[in-house]
């Protein structure tokens, strides 16, 4: 979904009760993200399961092009860090914790 945009997937891949409002919220977030990153390139750098958990870290990277959380396009090509821990059951994603310095370097660019 981050690299290609590929909306679509998030029914696949979300639970109905996702976040409390279903792939509708990740859509959005991707939706958005892409909108202010539209050449976002996103790599899993490493990735660890345990049961019905799996701890992600991945490297962001991306023109800021369009507005993002308040933070006008810097035209920069920017990278972030994120570690995402995602609880699935039967085979969707029924909460994610996520950690990632995105607004400390949009600070730092702005």
């Amino acid at each position: 979904m981050l690299n290609k945009g590929n909306l679509a997937f998030a029914d696949e891949a979300f639970a109905a009760e996702y976040a409390g409002r279903g792939p509708g919220q990740i859509k959005l977030f991707v939706k958005e993200l892409r909108t202010a990153f539209p050449d976002l390139k996103v790599k899993v750098e490493q990735l660890i399961a345990e049961g019905n958990m799996v701890a992600w870290r991945r490297e962001h990277i991306g023109t800021h092009k369009g507005a993002y959380m308040g933070y006008p396009p810097s035209n920069k090509t920017l990278q972030w860090n994120a570690i995402i821990i995602s609880r699935y059951e039967d085979g969707k994603v029924v909460e994610e914790w996520g950690e990632d310095n995105l607004l400390e370097v949009l600070e730092a660019h702005k």
